[in-house]
């Protein structure tokens, strides 16, 4: 009995956890299209952003890690403290808005 009432609250904690998910990835979603979104602290690990427009966004403390930003606009955005670690940065246009990353660009805009 006391089995069954453990895995009933896992259930119900599983549901809460996957709907919490899905809130946050379409939060991000809404903000990568707009300008100068506030992505500040946001865990985009592993995050597909291909393509993104991040055109001025404030990504502070950003955990980026392997985090596929291909093609990417990043122009004007505040990368400050942001983990980039495994980040795939190739194509992306960089923050100064003017240099494009080399392809095998990986924790860093390689020019």
């Amino acid at each position: 009995m006391l089995a069954g009432a453990a895995l009933e609250d896992l259930d119900g904690l599983t549901a809460l956890l996957e709907e919490k998910l899905e809130h946050s990835r379409a939060a991000v979603e809404r903000a990568v299209r707009e300008r100068g979104a506030n992505l500040e602290n946001a865990n985009l690990f592993n995050a597909n952003l291909r393509y993104s427009n991040l055109a001025e966004a404030n990504l502070t403390s950003a955990y980026l890690r392997n985090a596929d930003l291909t093609g990417a606009n990043l122009r004007g955005a505040n990368l400050d403290n942001a983990n980039l670690d495994k980040a795939d940065l190739s194509g992306a246009t960089w923050i100064d808005g003017k240099t494009r990353c080399e392809v095998g660009s990986v924790g860093q805009c390689k020019r």
